[in-house]
């Protein structure tokens, strides 16, 4: 019983960490899942915010290249470009005075950047494989999107990188010549349609940090108590589970104690006459052990024969018709065989043994009454030879009741 009690809650605790263990790989599966999808979503924040600002920064390029570059006023953002100094018409006056100096586009994209700068902004500038000027140098990230899009296999080129100052996103969008860049690249043999150049973006990932950072405190958080939650769901459900099995191994314990308590012979069979339960008292008479009783045909083992060796079929036997039948039958006037090949006589009570109303076997109660029928047949005995003395005694004898009515005189006595 230790050892059935030690292996029932072994067992739960086994599954109870099953549970666990599911419950926590679900959970930290989920996570992983939602976290990707999230980083996923970023990206296409991401690239979509590329995209946009790579398309207006080549419509702002097209506008100052089919204007040949635009005039602004001279400030401390705009000052005149050393690089254009071979213009004669560089730098004009207005008739009211004010200054005004040409800028092309690589100095148009420098002052935004300078207007946008911060360290959440993004910075937008044109670079080419073939540059005229220093400042479309590209870098070896842009020279690789370069490289990677000049078959025209491919319309755009962004990845997410990892530095030690963070994370950058990068986009780069292929710029195609027009007729303004065939004619400015005529010794380069340029094609129209053929890529000149990109517009390289470059977005800083911390500019979704902080709803990204609270996106991922609320997934954490989420998780973990769903996560906490299974889990003291599961500890609970242990602990009433081993509540239910403790008490119920405890009725059971008592129940297997008043069997083997009990002076009778106790037994059950099920509806084919097997064995199913055998208390240790019936399995003593019977001359085996319980375990070699069990899951063997009742009838066949112990009740096949009659005391006088003929064959005793189940179909007459009573201790079988509570099941099939479905009513209580007592009697003494039966006989079990022994494994030793003895028989003893029996006083049984067979019973049927139903769920849900339904016969599913018969439970035998049986005791030895060996010394019942000696002491009766002693008893028997003594009276007939009582009797025998009474009827041949050499004096008239008679029996009379208290009231004094006859009741028996011998031949001497008449």
């Amino acid at each position: 019983m230790g050892r059935t009690r030690a292996g029932h809650t072994f067992s739960l605790r086994l599954i109870c960490a099953a549970f666990l263990l599911a419950c926590t790989l679900l959970t930290a599966s989920s996570l992983w899942w939602s976290l990707r999808l999230y980083q996923q979503e970023n990206l296409q924040i991401l690239l979509h915010t590329a995209r946009n600002t790579a398309t207006q920064a080549a419509l702002y390029r097209n506008w100052n290249t089919a204007l040949g570059g635009v005039y602004a006023p001279l400030s401390d953002l705009v000052a005149p470009d050393p690089r254009l100094s071979h213009l004669p018409e560089r730098d004009l006056t207005t008739p009211s005075g004010v200054l005004l100096t040409l800028v092309n586009v690589p100095a148009m994209f420098q002052q935004i950047n300078a207007l946008n700068a911060g360290p959440s902004c993004s910075t937008v500038r044109i670079v080419s494989l073939r540059p005229m000027q220093p400042e479309l140098t590209p870098d070896a990230w842009e020279k690789t999107a370069l490289e990677t899009l000049r078959d025209g296999s491919q319309g755009e080129f962004s990845q997410l990188l990892r530095t030690d100052n963070g994370e950058t996103f990068r986009y780069l969008l292929p710029l195609e010549a027009d007729r303004g860049c065939i004619k400015t690249r005529m010794k380069e043999n340029v094609k129209l349609g053929d890529m000149v150049a990109g517009i390289s973006v470059l977005l800083p990932a911390a500019s979704l940090a902080g709803a990204s950072g609270l996106h991922r405190t609320l997934l954490w958080s989420v998780h973990g108590a769903v996560w906490l939650l299974g889990t003291l769901g599961i500890v609970a459900a242990f602990y009433a589970l081993n509540r239910q099995f403790s008490a119920r191994r405890s009725a059971e314990s008592e129940r297997q104690l008043l069997l083997d308590s009990a002076g009778e012979g106790i037994f059950a069979v099920d509806t084919d006459g097997n064995h199913t339960f055998v208390n240790p008292v019936a399995a003593q008479m019977l001359g085996y052990r319980v375990e070699e009783l069990l899951g063997r045909n009742s009838h066949a083992l112990v009740h096949a024969t009659r005391p006088d060796g003929t064959h005793y079929p189940d179909t007459q036997c009573p201790i079988y018709a509570a099941f099939k039948e479905g009513e209580v039958f007592r009697g003494e006037d039966e006989f079990f065989w022994r494994r030793d090949g003895s028989f003893f006589p029996i006083q049984y009570t067979s019973r049927p043994l139903l769920r849900d109303d339904q016969v599913i076997g018969a439970v035998v109660t049986f005791m030895d009454v060996t010394e019942k029928k000696q002491a009766e047949q002693e008893l028997r005995a003594s009276r007939a030879r009582l009797q025998a003395t009474f009827r041949q005694a050499a004096v008239g004898m008679a029996l009379l009741d208290l009231e004094g009515r006859w009741l028996e005189v011998n031949d001497r006595f008449c």
